[in-house]
């Protein structure tokens, strides 16, 4: 009875050690099929970081064949460690072989002067002590041809680990064009400075009135003499039309602007007289010309230059009574000569007959 007391506790023990040792074996297995899934893991990223390499490669080996900037990579000892092949060309470098343990002096040497070069490699070793990038415009000399060219250069230092920079990318992109529309701007834009300053002197110098109106007849520019006649500056009526601005009769209005449409749907001078009411209430008369302004043969507005004809209308009135008394005194005598019955007759210092 003892033995199988005995027997049946060594059978027990050993279900409980089985049971053990089964846990253990699926804990085990466990941790294979965990390492497996690890172990897959790793080889599936390291092909992927494999191909994300290849891809990086190729794009970069893409910028540095067609990228049209000038891109040169340097250490931190400034030699050459990369560089596009528009610099190759622009520099007529032969190959990337010649750059090979050459520096930033060695290379640019060929075609930059020594002043040039020691302010930019000044530059360049401020921008890897400090880490900081640099933006500027430069002119560059590339290639023995000496061909000027305007950049716009990035300096961008780049650290692979730790804090010390490991070197500098510089970054060239070829203004020229920019710089030479900007000349160009701006040499126009000062001719037409000077020739706004002369037209402007010209328009204020004149006594006549000049102004200009927009094609709904709103003033839009006028001169001082007509600021000076109406009483009123310039910002004062800008965008306003005659009655808005003077507070003109209506029926005035009217004939100023039939007038100024005739000149716009003609598209030619257009002369008239107009009266045009001064600040002191003096009602002068104006002898008008009206022009339209055109551009590629549409008008966009009128241009009026006004001139006081006043006193010479006054003479003019002047000159026609005399005229007319002078008939009249003239018809007199002739009607008395002719009423006389008697023989009269006359005779100039020379004794020639006038009568």
């Amino acid at each position: 009875m003892d033995d199988k007391n005995e027997l049946i506790e060594e059978i027990n023990k050993l279900k409980t050690e089985i049971k053990k040792l089964n846990r253990q074996l699926t804990l085990a297995d466990d941790n294979i099929k965990k390492y497996q899934k690890i172990t897959h893991a790793r080889e599936n990223f390291g092909a992927a970081l494999s191909a994300e390499k290849s891809r990086q490669e190729m794009q970069l080996q893409l910028i540095m064949e067609y990228n049209p900037d000038i891109i040169i990579l340097l250490d931190n000892e400034m030699n050459f460690m990369l560089a596009t092949r528009s610099f190759l060309t622009a520099a007529e470098i032969p190959g990337p072989g010649f750059l090979r343990n050459k520096t930033f002096r060695q290379v640019f040497s060929e075609f930059a002067d020594e002043t040039w070069l020691d302010h930019m490699e000044e530059v360049l070793r401020k921008s890897i002590e400090t880490g900081e990038p640099v933006s500027f415009d430069e002119k560059l000399y590339i290639a023995s041809s000496g061909l000027e060219r305007y950049y716009s250069i990035n300096i961008i230092p780049y650290v692979h680990s730790g804090d010390a920079t490991d070197g500098v990318l510089i970054i060239c992109h070829d203004i020229s064009r920019r710089k030479m529309m900007e000349e160009t701007i701006k040499a126009t834009s000062l001719e037409l400075e000077i020739e706004k300053a002369t037209l402007e002197t010209m328009f204020n110098a004149t006594r006549d009135l000049m102004f200009c109106k927009d094609l709904d007849f709103r003033f839009i520019k006028c001169n001082k003499r007509f600021e000076e006649h109406l009483g009123r500056r310039e910002a004062d009526i800008i965008g306003k039309d005659d009655t808005e601005a003077f507070g003109f009769d209506p029926e005035i209005v009217k004939g100023y602007q039939a007038n100024d449409r005739r000149t716009i749907n003609e598209k030619k001078l257009v002369t008239v007289e107009e009266s045009i009411p001064g600040v002191d209430g003096s009602e002068a008369i104006f002898e008008t010309f009206k022009t339209p302004i055109l551009r590629d043969g549409v008008p966009y507005g009128i241009m009026i230059v006004s001139r006081d004809i006043t006193r010479r209308k006054a003479m003019e009135e002047a000159l026609k009574a005399a005229s007319l008394d002078l008939e009249f005194e003239t018809a007199t005598l002739k009607a008395i000569f002719d009423s006389i019955p008697n023989m009269i007759f006359c005779k100039d210092v020379n004794l020639n007959y006038t009568r």
